[in-house]
């Protein structure tokens, strides 16, 4: 039986004892196991450290997995023809500009899903602030003087 064992023993690979180590498992609590089957062709993994760490070691902030982010779908308003998008949804006050644009046009904004076909996107997100410069008041009205002209 001894010879089994060592026989057994001789399937573990080196690769395999070291990442046993890595975790901080003695591997020969295993050694009276089978080695575990390749079900595909792997090379082996080199690039393991040649020193052993302790447990304490291997826990630390960096080898954590990073986090998925979940970014947010943006916010989409309706007014009038165009379906203003921001990257989070408008303060409950709304900013001053889209008051006076909603002024202008006889409604106030109600945030939607999606685009419709009949509306003009336009993407607010540099312009999502409560005053704007000359320049950008320029450039936001650029961008949205062509949906009132296909109004009339």
């Amino acid at each position: 039986m001894t010879t089994m064992k060592h026989a057994e023993n001789q399937a573990w690979t080196a690769a395999q004892r070291q990442s046993l180590e890595f975790l901080g498992i003695d591997p020969e609590l295993f050694l009276d196991w089978p080695a575990p089957q390749r079900t595909t062709q792997q090379t082996p993994d080199t690039s393991l450290p040649s020193e052993t760490p302790t447990a304490s070691a291997a826990i630390t902030p960096e080898s954590t997995p990073p986090a998925t982010e979940t970014v947010a779908p943006p916010s989409l308003y309706k007014l009038g023809p165009w379906a203003l998008q921001f990257a989070e949804p408008m303060p409950v006050e709304r900013f001053p500009w889209v008051n006076d644009l909603a002024s202008y046009i006889g409604s106030k904004p109600v945030e939607i899903s999606h685009v419709g076909a009949q509306l003009t996107h336009v993407d607010c997100s540099d312009y999502a602030k409560s005053s704007l410069t000359p320049e950008q008041k320029k450039a936001l009205w650029a961008i949205l003087k062509p949906a009132l002209n296909k109004r009339t």
